[in-house]
């Protein structure tokens, strides 16, 4: 709750508890440097692999340590009260927004949505297959797409092309390389170059790139919904951005599950499945930004 709080007041700066503290000019909120290795009960050290010799334990905690703990912990709740205090009476709208701060929190802790995890391995061992796909039409392993190893084969590739490789470079901190960034123009000329082998090898280096995250992204949310019993819990971030905006949260975005590009992006939001006697439905979202803002000051 606190943290909606920080965010809808400032969402451009930190507002972990301890910074909090230091720009409302509270006292701090403590160190827990202090509590490194304390353990209430029997715990073994970490060792080194194939390390030898008897194990190792933790000490446990003393007696007379249990009140700084307490301290820390009572310290820790008053920051954060006095900073509810402070940061309440700060939301442009109570009615808006205290709902909406509480229906953002409900979505991850009453999650509805269910998962169908047999379409998410489908998903992933086709994005493999899409890799795999891209590196042999190029004629190149996936080692070789992914390292600097492939710079040499482009540049090779633009030569027998009959193509000068320095029309396609940009200057990086150690010297001139491809510029093969997103945002690059020379990326673009590559894509359509005339050349079947040029293109070849920048379409395995963007599929070595880009499909081990979507296939992360995959994994996430079935894990997610494992551990939640099944169900996936929403993580958003209230006030994410400065314009009021939610942000994702947990590394899976849900606000921005594929709908233009590749078809296995779009399908990735196949992976939810909604309750029994519910239907997920796509609704064009244009303008929503604007939109909702003027709901929150009362322009219906």
């Amino acid at each position: 709750d606190l943290l909606g709080l920080a965010r809808h007041w400032n969402s451009r700066t930190s507002n972990k508890l301890e910074d909090l503290c230091k720009r409302w000019d509270l006292p701090v909120k403590g160190d827990t440097s202090e509590f490194k290795g304390w353990t209430f009960r029997t715990r073994k050290k970490k060792r080194k692999k194939n390390a030898k010799g008897p194990p190792q334990f933790m000490p446990k905690i003393k007696d007379d340590d249990v009140p700084k703990l307490a301290e820390y912990a009572n310290n820790d709740a008053m920051r954060e009260w006095e900073l509810f205090t402070l940061l309440l009476p700060k939301l442009s709208s109570f009615k808006q927004e205290l709902y909406i701060n509480w229906h953002t929190l409900r979505l991850f802790w009453e999650p509805w949505l269910a998962t169908d995890p047999e379409k998410g391995q489908e998903i992933i061992d086709q994005m493999e297959a899409e890799i795999d796909r891209t590196c042999e039409a190029a004629g190149i392993t996936r080692s070789e797409a992914s390292k600097e190893t492939w710079f040499s084969l482009m540049r090779q590739a633009l030569h027998d092309a009959g193509d000068d490789p320095k029309r396609y470079e940009k200057q990086g901190k150690k010297g001139p390389l491809l510029a093969v960034a997103k945002d690059d123009p020379e990326r673009e000329r590559l894509e359509n170059h005339e050349d079947a082998q040029v293109r070849a090898l920048l379409e395995a280096r963007n599929a070595v790139k880009s499909w081990p995250l979507h296939i992360k992204r995959v994994n996430r949310i079935l894990r997610q919904a494992e551990s939640a019993g099944g169900f996936l819990p929403v993580p958003l971030k209230y006030h994410g951005a400065h314009t009021g905006r939610w942000s994702g949260g947990e590394k899976i975005n849900l606000q921005n599950l594929g709908s233009r590009g590749h078809e296995l992006v779009n399908a990735i939001r196949e992976l939810l499945v909604a309750p029994d006697g519910h239907e997920l439905v796509i609704a064009d979202a244009s303008q929503i930004e604007p939109r909702v803002l003027a709901w929150l000051a009362y322009q219906e």
